[in-house]
Formats: C-alpha cells, sequence, structure tokens
C-alpha cells in the first residue's frame, strides 16, 4: 500500500509537488491503516459468527436465538405450565441422546448420570453469566417449595453443547 500511495503521491502533477505529495502519502498510509483495520474486524466478527465460534453472553440472548434445546424433563414440564415461553417449547426437546446442534440445559448431576461422564464444565462447556431465577420468577412456584430452592441453588448454570470450540 506504501508503494502505491508513493506511485500516486509521484504521478499527480501539483504545483508544490512536495508538499502535496507528502499530504497526499500520508492521507494514503492513514487510509491504509484504517481499510486494514476495518479488515481485520470483519475477519474478527466472521469468525465470532462462525459454528464453532458462537458464543452467548447471557441466557436471554441464548432463548431469542432460534437454536433447539435438550433439557430434561422437570425443566420442559415447567415451561409446559407456563404460557409465556410458547416459542421456546416448540424448540424444546427432552433429553434422550446427545447431539451437537442443540443448547442442553441441565444440572452437571444429570449431565453425568445421563452420559456416564464427568461433567468437565470448563474443558468442554461454555459457563453463561447469570442465573436461570429471572426465569422462574415468571412461573409461580412457593416461595419455600424445595423445588424452587433446588432451583435457586443448581440451575444457575446453562451449558451449551453443541457449540464447542476445539
Amino acid at each position: 500500500m506504501a508503494v502505491i500511495s508513493t506511485f500516486v503521491g509521484q504521478s499527480i502533477p501539483f504545483r508544490n509537488s512536495r508538499r502535496s505529495q507528502k499530504l497526499l502519502l500520508q492521507v494514503c498510509i492513514l487510509m491504509a491503516f484504517f481499510i486494514r483495520s476495518a479488515y481485520e474486524s470483519l475477519i474478527i466478527s466472521s469468525m465470532a459468527a462462525s459454528r464453532e465460534g458462537i458464543r452467548f453472553k447471557s441466557i436471554d440472548e441464548i432463548f431469542q436465538s432460534n437454536m433447539s434445546f435438550r433439557v430434561d424433563g422437570i425443566f420442559l414440564n415447567i415451561f409446559n405450565k407456563s404460557n409465556e415461553f410458547s416459542s421456546l417449547i416448540s424448540r424444546m426437546k427432552k433429553m434422550s441422546e446427545k447431539d451437537n446442534t442443540s443448547a442442553i440445559i441441565l444440572r452437571c448431576d444429570v449431565l453425568e448420570h445421563e452420559f456416564h461422564t464427568v461433567a468437565n464444565v470448563s474443558k468442554n462447556y461454555y459457563l453463561l453469566p447469570g442465573q436461570l431465577m429471572s426465569i422462574y420468577d415468571k412461573i409461580p412456584l412457593a416461595f419455600k417449595s424445595p423445588f424452587y430452592e433446588k432451583f435457586q441453588k443448581e440451575f444457575d448454570h446453562i451449558f451449551e453443547s453443541g457449540l464447542r470450540q476445539h
């Protein structure tokens, strides 16, 4: 790019060719810097949108996506009884087998039991910030219910199985 800007600076006839050539050269170098930065950011954004690089920043973001979900029976029943999440229910399937195209929403102990494996969260899954309690606040549960307490203690992780990065 510097060679092109030098050529352009030398080939355009100006009366004060020295000063205008320097200015044109500086502008070309500055434009080359901005174009390179824009190109790098375009590459980075396209990598982030690729299948291997999708990362959700919040639980709400994953629910607003068009992904399908694999959930356990308790989670599915709660959403079935709630009228507020009808768009999610059509995308939820009960967890019967592991698949690499759905998000898995399970507690670690259920995940380990279903697949007879140790759920190594840091190695295999993304841990989304926040808790699922914002979802369950909209579902009527008794405050002193052990079910409510279980969700508050253990359902604060959401794992994305199909979105691994190797």
